[in-house]
């Protein structure tokens, strides 16, 4: 039992050591234009934008580990940029995940979209389940635009469910 502690504490250890990095590669050239890695938290964000209703857009936003390159990528996956697609797929936690940043079709043209790729390429559930069963894979481009939509589930009229509510 202390072996099986002690492999985790250092395993532990290792990940705390990790540089967490927001991922903008539009932005930062320097940057990849490729992440790969285990999804290894998924939460979401309210825009600071804006729209036209008064209304704000949440997106998710996934942290990427990527074990090659030692940094964990914070993947913001905003109406401008990867939404639809994340929102369509649902990585979760322990998933292996890509993404890629494909640039804009007009460079010169400042309402150009961006345009990514998202893919995820084995799920945390499939591996635990049955360990020889090939991986899911998807491969779908997305362009995307930089102007708020109102398409998001905070915008479209949906009404959460109440089951988490204690009485």
């Amino acid at each position: 039992m202390y072996t099986d502690l002690a492999s985790r504490m250092e395993e532990l250890e290792a990940r705390l050591d990790v540089p967490t990095v927001s991922w903008l590669p539009w932005k930062y050239p320097e940057q990849p234009t490729k992440v790969i890695g285990v999804v290894s938290d998924r939460r979401t964000k309210t825009s600071d934008f804006i729209n036209k209703d008064g209304t704000t857009n949440v997106y998710p936003v996934l942290s990427i580990r990527d074990a090659r390159e030692n940094v964990e990528w914070t993947v913001y996956c905003s109406p401008a940029q990867l939404q639809g697609k994340v929102e369509r797929l649902d990585p979760q936690i322990g998933d292996l995940v890509g993404t890629s940043y494909l640039g804009k079709p007009d460079e010169n043209d400042p309402q150009s979209p961006h345009r990514h790729n998202f893919e995820v390429y084995e799920r945390a559930a499939d591996r635990r389940s049955d360990a020889d069963e090939s991986p899911a894979r998807t491969n779908e481009s997305v362009e995307t635009s930089t102007e708020a939509t109102d398409s998001s589930p905070a915008n479209s009229g949906a009404v959460p469910a109440d089951d988490d509510i204690p009485f």
